[in-house]
């Protein structure tokens, strides 16, 4: 164990410590001088994506979910001669394109006000 000076306060710190007891200035290793080196501090990226966005995002997925197997079921069903089939498929089909775009404007939305 060395004590080296701490460039802030010039006083002498062990080389062992995380940051000077004096002043508190980080310490991250020791100079070829003897002198200390202060540590670069390199800013921590923390996603910050807010639960309203998250809950946007798991009601347009679920949505889908839920929508897809009834269109996928009154896709085969409809024909020519059954219009209420065909009605209720076109329903569907404009929900599960809507709860899509739900889905993606969410993604996006969350995305853009990231913080």
């Amino acid at each position: 164990m060395a004590l080296i000076h701490c460039l802030e306060c010039n006083r002498e710190v062990s080389d062992r410590a995380a940051n000077c007891p004096h002043c508190g200035v980080p310490i991250a290793a020791v100079g070829t001088a003897g002198t200390s080196i202060i540590a670069p501090t390199t800013p921590v990226v923390i996603e910050k994506t807010s639960k309203k966005w998250k809950r946007h995002i798991l009601i347009g997925f679920i949505s889908a979910l839920v929508i897809l197997p009834f269109w996928l079921a009154l896709g085969t069903v409809h024909g020519p001669d059954n219009t209420t089939a065909f009605t209720v498929f076109t329903v569907f089909t404009v929900a599960l394109f809507v709860s899509a775009v739900y889905f993606f404007v969410a993604i996006i939305m969350a995305w853009w006000h990231h913080g």
